[in-house]
Parts: C-alpha cells; sequence; structure tokens
C-alpha cells in the first residue's frame, strides 16, 4: 500500500473511528512495534485533512525517524495499511450480521462445538421467523443457513427440521430466480443510456416466466413482483403500470434499501414511457412515488443515492411543477452524493429547476462553472443549455455553435461506445427539431412550423418533447 492510498482510506474514517482504529493498532502491537504507534499518533494529528506537506515521506523521516532509512516510512505504511484493511473487516462485521453468524457457525464447526452450532442455528431461525430480514439476499442466506446445518456430520434430520436435497435446491433456485429477474430488469433499462448490448440474453431470461408459472415452490411475492415487473419491460405493456406499483407496494418492504432503489427507478421509466395517459398524470404517478418512499424512508436511510437517481428524482419533480419539493430535495440529499461527483450534480439539479423556474441565464451561468466526468451527466448539461439559448433570444450565435458542438460530441461518445444507439439518437433528433425551429423563428412568414409541429408529436424518440411541442406551438401563435 502507498502513502496516498493510505491516506485515501483514512479520510473516511470519521474521528471515533480514527480513535478506534488507534486502540486497535496498541491492542494487536507487537513488543518492537512503537514505532508503528508513533507513526499513528502522528497521522492522526492531522486527521481529516492531512495536508501534502506533512505527509511528504522525506519529511516524516525527517521528522519522526531521524537518522533511519527512508524505507522504514514504506515499511510503517504497508504495516498500518495492513491492520487498516483488518480493522475495516471487523467494523464491517458488526454491521453485516449474517456474515457474522455464519463465521461464527464455521467456526464452531471447525472446533467441533456442535452443541454450540446447533444452538445457534436455532437461535438464528427464530429471529428470522420473528422479523424477516428485507432483501433478495435473504433468500441466499436461508439457502446457506440450510447447508451449513445438512452438512455438518452430526446432523440428525426430526420432523421440525427437515432439510434434503431438494430441500436445499428449491431454496437456491428462490434466490437465482429473484436475482436474475432483477437484474435482468435492470439491463433492459441500462440499454436505453449506454452502450450496454444484451437483447438476446434478455429474450432468453424471458423463458424464466414459463419455469415460474410451472413451479409453485417458486412463487412468492418478490419472485411474483419481479417477473411481472421483466413481463411489462420486454412487451411494452406500460399501461399496466396502477397495477405493478399497487404490487411493489404491498411487496416493498421484503426489498432491502439498494433494491428498493432501483425497483423505484425502474417504476418511474414505465410510468413515464406510458402512451395511455397524459405526460402530467404520467410525472405525477413518478413524483408521488418518489416522494412517498422518501418520506416512509424506504430509500435513502443507509445507503446513499446514484447521481443518475438523483437527477432523475429532481426531473421528475420538476415535470410535475413541484419546484419547492425539489429545492428541498437537493438540499437535503445533496449532501449525500459522493464527493467526486457532488458539486456537478447538485449544479445539474439546480440548473434544471431553475430553467423551469425560467431563471435562464442563472442556468447557463451555473452550468458554465461546472466540470463534468460522466458522459451522461453532460448530456443533461448540453441539452439544459441549448434550451436556455433558445429562450434567449439574444444567444442565437451561441445556439447554432452549441448545437453544432452538441452533434459532435454525440457523434464521438456513440463511435467510442460511451452512450447507447438509442439514446443518442433522441438527443439528436431533439438538436434537429430545435434547430429548425430556431431557423424558422428568424424568418418573418412561417410557413414551416405546423408541419414541423406534427413531426415532431408524431416522433416517439425525441428528448424534451413536451418542451419542443411548446416552443412550436408559441411560433404558430406570433
Amino acid at each position: 500500500m502507498t502513502e496516498k492510498e493510505l491516506i485515501k482510506i483514512l479520510k473516511t474514517l470519521e474521528p471515533k473511528e480514527m480513535k478506534a482504529f488507534g486502540r486497535y493498532l496498541k491492542g494487536t502491537a507487537e513488543r518492537t512495534s512503537q514505532h508503528r504507534i508513533d507513526f499513528f499518533e502522528y497521522l492522526e494529528k492531522y486527521h481529516p485533512e492531512f495536508p501534502d506537506k506533512k505527509m511528504n515521506r522525506e519529511y516524516i523521516a525527517q521528522k519522526l525517524f531521524s537518522g533511519m532509512p527512508l524505507r522504514k516510512v514504506s515499511d510503517l505504511v504497508d504495516n498500518i495499511g495492513a491492520k487498516l484493511n483488518k480493522f475495516l473487516v471487523e467494523k464491517e462485521l458488526e454491521i453485516q450480521e449474517e456474515q457474522n453468524n455464519f463465521l461464527l457457525l464455521e467456526a464452531y464447526k471447525r472446533r467441533g462445538l456442535d452443541e454450540f452450532f446447533f444452538k445457534k442455528i436455532k437461535k438464528i431461525e427464530q429471529e428470522w421467523d420473528r422479523e424477516k430480514p428485507p432483501g433478495i439476499k435473504h433468500l441466499h442466506n436461508e439457502y446457506l443457513l440450510k447447508k451449513i446445518a445438512f452438512t455438518h456430520p452430526g446432523y440428525v434430520q426430526t420432523d421440525k427440521s427437515l432439510i434434503t436435497y431438494e430441500v436445499l435446491i428449491q431454496q437456491l433456485d428462490k434466490y437465482y430466480f429473484a436475482e436474475k429477474l432483477f437484474w435482468t430488469s435492470c439491463l433492459k433499462i441500462s440499454e436505453d443510456f449506454v452502450n450496454i448490448s444484451g437483447a438476446d440474453f434478455i429474450e432468453k431470461q424471458y423463458l424464466i416466466r414459463e419455469i415460474l408459472e410451472n413451479n409453485k415452490s417458486l412463487q412468492n411475492s418478490q419472485i411474483e413482483f419481479l417477473a411481472e415487473l421483466l413481463d411489462i419491460l420486454v412487451t411494452e405493456e406500460f399501461q399496466n403500470y396502477p397495477h405493478l406499483e399497487e404490487r411493489f407496494i404491498e411487496s416493498v418492504l421484503s426489498f432491502d434499501e439498494p433494491e428498493r432503489n432501483d425497483l423505484i427507478d425502474l417504476l418511474n421509466h414505465i410510468s413515464l414511457r406510458d402512451r395511455t395517459v397524459e405526460k402530467h398524470e404520467a410525472h405525477r404517478r413518478a413524483f408521488e412515488l418518489n416522494k412517498q418512499a422518501i418520506e416512509k424512508q424506504w430509500i435513502f436511510k443507509e445507503e446513499n443515492l446514484s447521481g443518475f437517481r438523483f437527477l432523475n428524482i429532481v426531473s421528475t419533480a420538476c415535470s410535475f411543477g413541484d419546484l419547492e419539493w425539489a429545492r428541498y430535495f437537493i438540499d437535503t440529499f445533496g449532501v449525500t452524493l459522493s464527493e467526486d461527483e457532488r458539486e456537478a450534480l447538485v449544479s445539474i439539479a439546480h440548473a434544471i429547476v431553475d430553467f423551469k423556474d425560467r431563471l435562464y441565464e442563472r442556468v447557463i451561468e451555473r452550468l458554465l462553472h461546472t466540470k463534468f466526468q460522466s458522459h451522461l451527466h453532460e448530456v443533461y448539461d448540453r441539452t439544459l443549455r441549448l434550451r436556455c439559448y433558445y429562450e434567449l433570444e439574444e444567444f442565437s450565435e451561441l445556439f447554432n455553435a452549441s448545437a453544432q458542438a452538441f452533434r459532435d460530441f454525440l457523434r464521438r461518445s456513440l463511435r467510442r461506445g460511451k452512450l447507447a444507439k438509442n439514446f443518442v439518437e433522441e438527443i439528436q433528433n431533439f438538436i434537429k427539431f430545435a434547430s429548425e425551429l430556431e431557423r424558422i423563428r428568424h424568418i418573418k412568414y412561417k410557413p414551416q412550423v405546423t408541419p414541423i409541429l406534427e413531426r415532431i408529436k408524431s416522433c416517439d424518440n425525441v428528448t424534451a418533447k413536451r418542451w419542443l411541442i411548446e416552443k412550436a406551438e408559441e411560433l404558430i401563435k406570433r
């Protein structure tokens, strides 16, 4: 481990954790490890900032170990880094009770403590009966518990605790199919945005439905909901959203927080693709589901949200028209974003709200001073700025230059496989229609607007369709 790697990990420790790690180091100290303690106490003094000058290897060697080889610092970094990794594992085991229990069972088994082993298994089963832990992962944990009991040399079958090969296989199948359905649904959505090709795979996984219908032992609320979700995504019968949302709310607590987050994102996607309802109603449903999930702490209770999810929630709230709630959400949950992308995402989020509030110059000012690391984030940025340049008629030249730069960016991204083809086509269609409207609005006689409006309305793969229709209708009324 290098000094930079050690510092990067130490920066993530809270002050209480840093002190606990210090006690851990002293508790695991060898007789000749005083140098290690001295080095850690030096690092602790500068936690969590760790100024570069103070962390220079030569500086530390001269300050603490004058007269000793420079390699002494490197050896101490390796030593403390190894202890830090073990400390992090122990901290994680305190959180992950199931893993802790399984390791304890293995320890009892290896040491021949059969009485303790089976007593612990019975206690775990009773705890799960009282309160079943959420998440698809629990199906796997149920399988592991049955497996570890069944494979113990001292296991004796009884009527109350009957584990057979068939029982093990059925339990493993429950986990396998639930996980398969979940990730296949996520893959189906990912195809729409990034360059992931899984069409053949998805069609094959759709056969899972037939297997489930013919195997009653696999039918539970989680699997039935996930099967229906994948059905809708594959068949594109998005009008079935209301029933799917109802099923989700019934089974929401059977999923863990990261799964709920992804599933709500999938439901938002389905609601917005439903052509049988008005766009405003589709956005209302998505907004209400997001709001309910946050208020009831189905999500963002322990897990930090992804940048993509963060922007989707803000966009949905703005599309529905609740700008006050959108700003509250940004201020409350923006701080939970990863440090690397927080500034960019919060800027985009505020820009989305400002655009809806018609504060176009503020949007441009926000985004021009923001650096983006993700291609998707840059698409958000360029799309918003292009719309602002259109709204501010004095920015006509900037609109044309920005549109051409956006086209070039999309071509490069597509060529390098950074964005999905269908997603790029949606953006390209947006640029094309927006550019046509920009050109026409500077012409006094505008006979071409109506045909453009009809083409926009009939185009299913175009970004910011509502905005384009609104701008076209404005030109017709002039």
